[in-house]
């Protein structure tokens, strides 16, 4: 019985060292420059739910549901901006034509005012968040498509690394609105 025992205290021992050999793993990253100016990923179909205007205006606030990620792997000494721009709300039930302005959407840069970054290369001194409030689009032209609303700034500095942001949006719909699945667009880009 003994034996049988020391036998099985010895596959216990054995299995544990092997488990430990699949924990211990090492391994190596580097940034590497020459490379783009680029938006990696945007979270899709954001979505307020559903709400009723019953005569007054709802303020719905709503935070991405994931990180805009962008880099910048150029290593030269350059800028950039990244911006958003965003369309009027269309209502998308077929035949119906409903709309509401785009200046009842605002935006602000991340929900913490900060830019995270990939911490095994280059940090974001030199970048600024640029709406730590709230911040109504604008649509100077009535076109139905906002100004561009520039959300980071980076200085002429030279960079290799991953960055991003997970911005925040509140809608405003109009008490009138009639019912309906309403749709906007928002636009990144960085150049």
């Amino acid at each position: 019985m003994m034996n049988k025992l020391l036998k099985i205290l010895v596959l216990c021992l054995i299995f544990e060292l092997l488990s430990l050999g699949f924990i211990l793993q090492a391994y190596a990253q580097t940034c590497v420059g020459e490379g783009v100016l680029q938006i990696n990923y945007i979270p899709s179909g954001q979505n307020f739910g559903s709400m009723v205007a019953g005569g007054e205006p709802q303020v719905f606030n709503h935070a991405y549901s994931g990180s805009i990620e962008f880099e910048d792997t150029r290593n030269i000494l350059a800028d950039f901006t990244l911006s958003v721009v965003a369309t009027d709300f269309q209502n998308t039930i077929p035949g119906k034509s409903d709309k509401f302005p785009v200046t009842n959407l605002a935006i602000k840069t991340d929900d913490n005012d900060t830019i995270g970054y990939d911490e095994l290369c280059d940090d974001t001194i030199g970048m600024t968040v640029v709406y730590t409030d709230l911040s109504v689009f604008g649509d100077t032209d009535q076109d139905g498509v906002s100004n561009p609303k520039v959300l980071v700034v980076g200085d002429t500095k030279k960079r290799v690394g991953v960055f991003y942001i997970e911005p925040v949006i509140r809608l405003i719909l109009p008490g009138s609105t009639p019912v309906g699945n309403y749709r906007t667009t928002l636009t990144y880009s960085i150049i």
